[in-house]
Order: structure tokens, then sequence, then C-alpha cells
């Protein structure tokens, strides 16, 4: 039996010599292999994006075609306004995100709102232009939640979430925006979801109840969100009539009051 020492396997201090990286020593770090594109983006591996055949088209609406024509040599095309209000209803469940600097990947942020934001069906996302991302929802359940999400950062980035109106342009911001208020001390009936409705809707267009009010878990502050047009002063009561007792005015608190400026219309 020979007393040699057997030759060595292959292992972290002796690495095979045929392996691309054998040449590197303890000298110097191993080679490490190149990262892909996708990996530096940090777009999720696990998560592909929505296929695009799983997205409803946009319906095409009827319209009665005008005959064609032209003003000064170039093809004219004449729409009704109703024609382009029909249009525009579709949109009444699309939301903006507005990025002021460093908008993300529009697939990053797709993949984002589909996975993190509940909602029922998958939203599509598009870019508008360089700062602005168009969010279709496609129930009014999803617009609701979407619309009053309170948390609007991704990627350390700050975003704006706008409402789609017609008069959008990327230099002019909606006056819509979706405020949580809460009402201290409303009384135990009125805090019923289908009050608490009425009262968001006669300042604004309800959007939602919190958890916490859902449940009637903190009957001191109901919480809402409601739908309201910054272009005008925000109303510090709520005056609440139950037949013939004297009207009772109701404080609304705002969790946080959103500034618009009604001549830069940002």
């Amino acid at each position: 039996m020979s007393g040699g020492v057997p030759p060595a396997q292959p292992g972290p201090d002796h690495p095979d010599p045929s392996h691309p990286f054998a040449s590197s020593t303890s000298s110097g770090p191993l080679l490490q292999p190149k990262p892909s594109y996708k990996s530096a983006l940090g777009r999720p591996s696990s998560a592909p994006l929505i296929p695009i055949s799983q997205l409803p088209d946009v319906p095409k609406i009827h319209i009665n075609p005008k005959s064609p024509s032209s003003l000064h040599g170039m093809p004219l095309v004449n729409l009704s306004p109703h024609d382009v209000k029909l249009v525009s209803d579709f949109h009444a469940y699309s939301l903006i995100a507005k990025f002021s600097l460093l908008r993300p990947p529009v697939d990053l942020f797709e993949h984002h709102i589909n996975s993190s934001w509940g909602l029922i069906l998958p939203a599509t996302v598009g870019l508008l232009d360089p700062k602005h991302i168009l969010i279709h929802l496609h129930s009014a359940e999803d617009f609701a939640k979407a619309w009053s999400r309170e948390s609007k950062i991704f990627y350390n980035r700050r975003y704006l979430l706008l409402r789609w109106t017609a008069d959008f342009t990327k230099r002019k911001d909606s006056s819509l925006s979706a405020m949580w208020l809460r009402l201290p001390g409303l009384p135990l009936p009125c805090q019923n979801p289908a009050i608490l409705e009425i009262i968001g809707n006669s300042f604004g267009r309800f959007l939602r109840l919190d958890e916490r009010t859902k449940k009637m878990k903190h009957p001191m502050v109901p919480r809402l969100c409601v739908e309201m047009n910054l272009a005008v002063k925000l109303p510090e009561v709520v005056v609440i009539a139950i037949g013939s007792e004297v009207p009772f005015h109701q404080k609304i608190e705002y969790d946080l009051r959103i500034g618009y400026c009604t001549f830069c219309h940002l």
C-alpha cells in the first residue's frame, strides 16, 4: 500500500482545470457572468407581463362617416361632438400616472400595478408621452380601488395619479383628485355604508370606504375617499338633515390638502 497523497479533487480550493474560469487564482477575483439587461433593470423574472392577447380590444363605436373633403389642399376629417363623446366615455375608467423625473420602464410599472394593486381584471398600461403613463381599468370597482390608492411611490420615485379628462394635455393637469377624508363624531346611524356614500356624493363623487370603516372598527372617525374638484374651495362641513329635526353641521377633516393652481393648471 503506497503512502502517497491522493490527488486533490476539484472543489472551492482546487478548481477544475477544465473550468473556463480556472485560470483565476487567489491573487485575483473570480470572473462573474455578465448580468443580463433584464436583471440590470430589476425586472421580476417570476412574473411575466400580461400577454397582449389577454387584454380586451378597444370597442369600435358606430359613427356616421361624412364624405371625404379637404382643407387648404390637405385631407380633412369631420367628427361630430357626439361621436367624440362616445369615444371619450370609454376612458371613464382611465387614470394617468405622471412622473416628473426618471420615469420607470412601462413594463415594470405595469407589473407593479397588476401584481400589487389588488385588481380584479388586469389593467391596460401604456406610455402616453415621456412623463405620463396611461392606466385603463376595466371595471368600476377596479377604478375606485386604483383611483383611491394612498401610496404613490414606485422604486423610490414619487408620481402623481390623475384622472383622464377630455381636456387633458401634457401641460395641463386635471383638477380632479381622490381625497381621503374623515367625519369625526358622525352619529352611528349615519355610518351605514349607504348613508356614507350619499354624504360623499353631496360634495363630490364617492369612491370607497376604508377597511376599518367598513367593519365599524373606528366609529369615532369614519373615513372615506371622494373624488373632488380642487379648482373650487373644498367644503369644511356638510349639513345633514334628518326629517323635521334641526339640521346639524358635520365637520370634514382631510387627510391631505393638495394644492392646485387654477392659473397654470398644475
